[in-house]
Parts: C-alpha cells; structure tokens; sequence
C-alpha cells in the first residue's frame, strides 16, 4: 500500500477510535502506528542532529564557544573528544545533572577557567594529567557526595576558587592546604568535625657551621 493508503487508513482509524467504535483489533492497529510514528520521528532527529554536527558551519561556530551551559540536563557521560579544539571556551556549566563518574574532558579545551559540576552523584574526584590543569581559575563541586579530593588537586597551578559546599567531608582537605593561588574557599553545609588551617611549617634553613 502507498504512503496514501497509509494515511486514509489512519485516519480513518483515528476517526474510529474517537467515536467509540474500534474493535480490539482497531485499537491496536492505531497504538501500533503511533508507536512507528514516534520511532520515524526520533531516527529523523537523530539523523538531523548528525548532519549539524559534521556541518562545517557548526563546527566553525563551536569552535568561537567563550561559555557552554549544560545545566539541567539527563547527562550521565561527557566524553567529548573534540572539547580540546575548543580553544575559545572559558566556562562550562554541567551541573543539575545525573553525573556519577567526574567528567575529564570538562578541562580539555586548553583555555577553560570555570568548570561547574554541581548537583550531580558524583563520590570520587578523579582528574584529567596536570597538563590540562594549569589554566583552571574556579572549580564548583557543590552539592555531591564527595568525601575527599585527590592528591592530584596539587597540580592545579592557577585555582583561586575551591566550592565543596553540601559534601560529605568530614575533615579539611588536607591537599587545599598547599593551593598557594587558592582565594575562596567555600565548604558550608558538609558534615565536618574538625577544620584545621594548620599547614606544615617550612622546613628551617640550616646555616653552614663556621669554620
């Protein structure tokens, strides 16, 4: 039957199941084609958002992105390959999400200075190699389930905003201690005991014994 057939046949379903006379038979003929409809409809999307995302003019425009807001979204993954080439972005917004593993390529575009990854599930930081840590100038965790930062956060050479408010940190980090560009600090709302600002001392420079 043609695309016509198709149709007429549909609509003359549709005008059946309104009415109240459409057998069993009817009634799951029309489910049916709803069900294709939408299965057409979402191929056709994705086929659409394919072709945008090869478009060269896109790409051109992404490539000028200074900020990129992803916020209240259903993103469980951010494994983007070409965020490297992003070399306009400054800031990224993946909070509000469904985050359960700490998204790495956030810090790939080799400029980014404010990454947003707050009220996801995250538990465990694990950053990207300290070559893509150098130009971070804010970093916002808020709201997760995070309990303690890696070693690692020492390799974050520009950081002057640190927010870990409503955590599950009981004690100060001790590695926020050696952050020597850190500025703000902002851990309000966790389920801390202790919150010692104490550092290690330097260690004395010894003189040389007279001779």
């Amino acid at each position: 039957m043609g695309a016509g057939g198709s149709t007429e046949e549909a609509t003359e379903l549709e005008r059946q199941r309104r009415s109240g006379d459409m057998t069993k038979a009817g009634v799951w003929r029309v489910s049916h084609f709803h069900r294709l409809v939408m299965f057409y409809k979402k191929e056709w999307t994705h086929e659409v958002s394919g072709r945008v995302h090869h478009n060269r003019k896109f790409q051109r425009l992404a490539w000028n992105l200074e900020k990129l807001d992803l916020r209240d979204n259903v993103l469980k993954y951010f494994a983007n390959p070409s965020a490297k080439r992003l070399k306009a972005l400054r800031e990224i917004d993946l909070s509000q999400n469904r985050f359960k593993r700490f998204p790495k390529d956030a810090f790939a575009p080799p400029n980014i200075e404010i990454v947003r990854i707050c009220e996801n599930k995250i538990r465990n930081v694990r950053l990207p190699p300290p070559s893509l840590l150098t130009t971070l100038v804010e970093l916002h965790l808020d709201n997760n389930r995070i309990m303690e930062l890696p070693d690692a956060f020492i390799d974050f050479e520009s950081l002057e905003v640190l927010s870990l408010s409503s955590n599950g940190f009981v004690d100060m980090p001790d590695v926020v201690l050696e952050l020597d560009t850190l500025k703000q600090l902002l851990m309000e709302q966790n389920a801390m005991w202790s919150a010692s600002l104490s550092a290690a001392p330097p260690a004395p420079v010894l003189c040389p014994a007279p001779d």
